[in-house]
């Protein structure tokens, strides 16, 4: 073995290699929130290279013309019924409406209501699983009042999102999810999206089923297609008043799926300004620093939608995976900065961030390329954390952490000679 080979895979290298992955577990497993980070945390927190991937570097999706968008906008419980049977009239293959019904109002509103729903062949409403934090299990299901729902199927709409109510990202969703009651599992619930899109294609939920039980995921990634505005307008997109006015052609609708929901009083007036039911994605342009969520509920429910219709799925690296490669090139980077240690000190500081500049962009764009072009998506988040942190603490271990081991080893060596 030559000199190099030995200095490779020294003890000092494996060593220097578990002491930064063990600072790297122990700070992953403090739930911190200082002040001082706060503005690097609502910068950078919601971040991940794949949004700019998404975003910015993607080729552009075609139009998904099997769905079309109907905004509800501030519209009355009457002016919906309006809407709905005017859709109808025109054979769509399934209509989902991405809006609640809790409560009666008045009796002509919702009778007026409950009979236009009445009148649709395949309809999907949404619900809402309730979590039950002390148990930690989804125990209960929300879902429109009862007069609503003779006709409907029922979905549940939870997004699993990041950041705070009015900051939410929405990257993932939940297939199915079980309701538990009293210990014992009730039944498996059914994704608003995976719903209405099993209607217009029989067999995808069991096509996900099994492609959950084969890969063992919990959640799936979101493919985002498009949203409703400029040249990402991947949808069309037909407002409150214009269904009312019959402002569109009828072949947009006949045996396509019609999503209902609020998409602003205006679609045209609705791009950037805050409202609710409104979501980032990693589509958003301002992929740093978010300023204004860009995708309403309704819109991030049709992509899904499209992606399970064309199984355009995203796979992801499987935990111990990611542990192995960052193992490795974690090794790799202190081997490498160590070596600028031994032979260049003095050229260590500079050689180092040259080094770790190259690396954390390389890795950067192996991230975003893997997710382009492969539709896989590794999380690189402690490798490239590994490699920022290696030289600091490669220089800890070998200044303070190997010293004190030594001075401890010799003074154990004493006293057991003088004991002896």
């Amino acid at each position: 073995m030559n000199g190099y080979s030995k200095h490779f895979f020294s003890s000092d290298i494996l060593g220097a290699t578990l002491f930064i992955l063990g600072i790297l577990w122990g700070v992953s497993n403090i739930n911190y929130n200082f002040e001082i980070l706060s503005p690097m945390q609502d910068m950078f927190g919601d971040f991940e290279v794949t949004d700019l991937a998404a975003s910015k570097v993607r080729e552009e999706a075609q139009e998904d013309t099997n769905i079309v968008l109907v905004n509800i906008g501030g519209f009355s419980r009457e002016q919906i019924a309006q809407q709905v049977r005017i859709i109808n009239s025109y054979k769509p293959k399934v209509i989902g409406v991405d809006s609640f019904f809790r409560r009666l109002k008045d009796p002509e509103s919702d009778s007026v209501l409950a009979s236009a729903f009445d009148e649709v062949e395949n309809l999907v409403l949404v619900s809402k699983l309730l979590y039950d934090e002390e148990k930690k299990v989804f125990d209960s299901l929300e879902s429109s009042h009862p007069i609503f729902l003779r006709n409907s199927k029922l979905g549940f709409a939870n997004l699993i999102t990041e950041g705070e109510e009015n900051f939410r990202t929405a990257r993932v969703f939940s297939p199915f999810d079980t309701v538990t009651k009293n210990g014992a599992k009730q039944n498996v619930e059914t994704f608003f999206a995976l719903k209405v899109a099993e209607i217009y294609k029989p067999g995808s939920s069991k096509k996900l089923a099994e492609r959950r039980l084969k890969l063992g995921y919990d959640f799936e990634h979101i493919r985002f297609k498009g949203n409703l505005y400029g040249v990402k307008a991947k949808y069309y997109a037909i407002d409150a008043q214009d269904i009312l006015d019959s402002n569109f052609s009828p072949d947009l609708i006949r045996s396509k799926i019609v999503l209902m929901g609020y998409m602003g009083n205006e679609i045209s007036q609705s791009e950037n300004i805050w409202d609710i039911d409104k979501f980032f994605t990693p589509l958003n342009d301002k992929y740093v620093g978010k300023a204004i969520p860009d995708m309403f509920g309704v819109v991030v429910h049709a992509n899904i939608i499209s992606m399970i219709l064309n199984e355009q799925y995203v796979n992801v690296a499987p935990f111990w995976f990611e542990l192995v490669l960052t193992f490795i090139m974690c090794y790799i980077s202190v081997a490498m900065f160590n070596f600028v240690l031994v032979w260049q000190p003095m050229l260590f500081d500079p050689l180092t961030k040259m080094v770790q500049f190259i690396v954390i962009i390389a890795l950067m764009f192996l991230e975003a390329y893997v997710y382009l072009k492969k539709s896989y998506v590794i999380d690189f988040g402690a490798i490239l954390l590994a490699v920022a942190l290696a030289p600091d603490f490669l220089e800890i271990y070998v200044q303070l952490l190997k010293r004190l081991v030594a001075f401890f080893k010799e003074k154990l060596y004493i006293r057991e000679k003088f004991q002896s």
